[in-house]
């Protein structure tokens, strides 16, 4: 059990992401504002794009599915259109 939780805290990035789509930015855009532009905010060495030599953490999602259902009635529910998730190359989720 994961105890008392925010919904944010499982759904947030899938959430913004419907959202930036829904408002008409690309997927491009919306993959690098949440990859690319925040790695390089936070200043992340080796992460943050798809490159030979950087950290292969990967998320695969269906851009007409990805959203949250988390609320404050279920908080713990996974983001849905998530195909497949990469942390240093293994696959942790399918």
């Amino acid at each position: 059990r994961f105890g008392t939780a925010h919904p944010r805290a499982f759904g947030a990035i899938a959430r913004f992401i419907r959202l930036k789509l829904d408002h008409g930015i690309s997927i491009g855009d919306t993959v690098n504002s949440v990859s690319g532009a925040a790695a390089e905010f936070f200043s992340l060495k080796n992460t943050g794009i798809i490159q030979s030599g950087k950290k292969a953490d990967l998320s695969v999602f269906a851009p007409e599915e990805i959203d949250s259902g988390a609320d404050f009635i279920t908080p713990h529910l996974p983001a849905r259109g998530v195909k497949l998730t990469m942390l240093d190359g293994e696959i942790e989720y399918y």
